[in-house]
């Protein structure tokens, strides 16, 4: 489904009521992203990982698993992950789909990597004591927010959110990047 509003304006023609109309519509367009089936939320992430799956260099790099909570696709380009640290700018994902109700593993490794038809890296490695973790949406809003941040975390425990729960964060014992987490007890 595509929304489309076009607007029509002259020198002099639009009222305070307009002007009104069109700050409530930019004010929930991450309402408007949800609605059009942009409902992608970080699910679950491993910031501690000393014995769990292995990148595509054989690294066992930090990794982040988002969900596409919606029945339809969502292309993530613009989308951006961003971690606490002050030195790091957000890392924007390129032109990838996911598909609808589909689960994408993306590294925290640090090797920023944005290839096509490779998996995806950040340009940060996730922080074991604990920070600030957030998947922000094109237009600025949050999608999922850690905030003020996630707590410290345990080699090879993973944290995230429990879907059938309301969004609930929880601490997982097992760790499956790219599987459902209802499935886990």
């Amino acid at each position: 489904m595509n929304w489309m509003i076009r607007l029509r304006w002259r020198k002099g023609s639009l009222c305070l009521w307009q002007w009104v109309f069109l700050a409530g519509i930019l004010a929930f367009q991450g309402e408007i992203n949800q609605a059009l089936g942009q409902d992608v939320v970080i699910s679950e992430f491993l910031a501690i990982n000393n014995s769990e799956s292995r990148d595509d260099d054989g690294d066992r790099s930090d990794w982040i698993e988002l969900f596409n909570r919606s029945s339809q696709p969502v292309n993530l380009a613009g989308w951006k992950l961003m971690d606490g640290s002050t030195s790091a700018t957000p890392w924007t994902f390129p032109s990838v789909t996911m598909g609808a109700n589909a689960r994408m593993v993306v590294y925290a490794s640090g090797k920023d990597r944005v290839e096509s038809g490779r998996p995806l890296h950040t340009n940060f490695q996730l922080n074991r004591d604990g920070e600030y973790l957030a998947l922000e949406r094109p237009d600025g809003s949050k999608a999922t927010e850690f905030t003020p941040q996630y707590p410290p975390q345990s080699p090879d425990i993973s944290y995230g959110i429990l879907e059938s729960k309301g969004d609930e964060e929880i601490v997982l014992d097992l760790n499956a990047p790219g599987s459902c987490m209802d499935s886990r007890g």
